[in-house]
């Protein structure tokens, strides 16, 4: 198995997937204390459902090289890649049909089996959970001005809404404003995920916006 981290896969630095560590997200837990009482009540799922903490991810690789020097190189390449490289998606060759939003390596490890040979651990973290790379059918919203409130009905699960607008744009979802900057391309705003039954938003700006649907597991 190899992983792909910002379009980068890792059997181009010769990596060997030895160990994957994948451990369930956290549930975040919020309890609040009450005056003058000992309880403190929680409110977990005052919006309905848990929410959750950021994922780990930990991936350990083998490497070799014909020298000591070679080797150094390449330690130095593979962490320049990983650390250096922006807040972006990760897939595996062993289920491409999804893969994980968000991700940054927060720690690289280096341990050496010989002059030759190495094993480096990467540790990731990201959006909680696995997000289908099958998209619904693209709704479009094409309106000189995005004044109207728009609608989009359920598609029988909870999804995150991708938006691709070539001007500026804002919607407002749960008394929340988020921003959609120009030149947008797939763009995801974590705070927004479209839940069963139907969602109402308002959108404010001008162009057209296209709104894919991805699905979201664990």
């Amino acid at each position: 198995m190899t992983i792909t981290y910002n379009e980068r896969n890792s059997g181009s630095f010769g990596l060997i997937l030895t160990d994957v560590e994948k451990p369930a997200p956290k549930k975040q837990i919020v309890r609040e204390k009450i005056p003058f009482s000992n309880r403190q009540p929680d409110f977990s799922r005052v919006l309905g459902k848990y929410t959750y903490q950021r994922r780990t991810l930990k991936y350990t690789f083998a490497c070799k090289a014909p020298s000591e020097k070679l080797l150094t190189d390449l330690i130095s390449d593979v962490s320049e890649w990983l650390s250096e490289a922006p807040a972006g998606d990760l897939k595996e060759s062993s289920d491409p049909s999804y893969r994980y939003a968000e991700c940054t390596c927060d720690e690289i490890g280096v341990s050496y089996i010989s002059p030759r040979a190495a094993k480096i651990e990467a540790v990731f973290t990201c959006y909680p959970y696995k997000i289908s790379e099958y998209t619904h059918p693209a709704y479009y919203a094409a309106s000189a001005s995005f004044a109207a409130e728009t609608y989009v009905s359920s598609i029988g699960k909870d999804t995150v809404p991708l938006f691709t607008c070539a001007a500026s744009c804002q919607i407002s979802y749960n008394d929340i404003i988020y921003t959609i900057p120009a030149n947008s391309r797939r763009h995801m705003i974590t705070d927004i995920v479209f839940r069963r039954g139907g969602n109402e938003f308002r959108l404010r700006g001008s162009g057209e916006l296209m709104i894919e649907c991805l699905e979201e597991v664990f």
